[in-house]
């Protein structure tokens, strides 16, 4: 006889059994490392309520995106969650065409043409090369950043940073984008490194 409580599914063979009250709900997989159980209250990792850099943030908000994103810059160990993923690339969009926007417009204020279609004047360039300047470096800082939390996200669906390889073949950032669309999986925990 076993010490199953009635009406209660059996435990997979080779696991210890569970004590009354805890078994996970039958047919539901184990939550992810970090992710807490339906209808549980999220536990606290860190005196802000917040989880360790070293774990991935599920249900990140976008600044706590924003500011993983800096303070794991170069760190292409451990995992990032799909919400830290996507709200620092929101973000990263929102930055870029804004200076964008701001960058043309700069450029066609004192742009005037004549009948010919000859420019008879150049934009302010004391206010438009250092708008060009400012893009180019906000470029550059984001792509490098961007390998580290790119190789994190596809960490936290199981698979190798090295992926990103993709990018040098044809089509290949769209298997990029579909990878960093995907759930997160428990066996991307292997890629965690213990941190202090």
């Amino acid at each position: 006889m076993t010490d199953q409580q009635p009406n209660q599914p059996p435990q997979p063979y080779g696991e210890p059994p569970q004590p009354y009250g805890q078994q996970q709900p039958y047919g539901q997989p184990p939550q992810p490392y970090g992710q807490q159980a339906p209808g549980q209250a999220q536990q606290p990792f860190g005196t802000d309520g917040t989880p360790p850099l070293r774990a991935p943030y599920y249900g990140a908000p976008l600044s706590a995106a924003v500011s993983r994103f800096f303070r794991k810059f170069f760190d292409y160990s451990g995992r990032a969650s799909r919400s830290e993923y996507w709200w620092f690339a929101l973000a990263q969009g929102v930055v870029t065409f804004g200076l964008v926007i701001v960058t043309g417009l700069v450029a066609s204020i004192g742009s005037t043409v004549d009948a010919t279609g000859q420019a008879v004047s150049d934009p302010p360039l004391a206010i438009f090369v250092p708008l060009v300047v400012l893009n180019l470096l906000l470029w550059l800082v984001v792509l490098v950043g961007s390998f580290s939390l790119t190789a994190r996200r596809l960490h936290d669906v199981g698979l190798s940073g090295y992926f990103q390889f993709l990018y040098l073949v044809p089509f290949g950032s769209i298997a990029v984008f579909v990878m960093t669309l995907l759930d997160s999986k428990p066996e991307g925990a292997r890629f965690d490194t213990p941190r202090d």
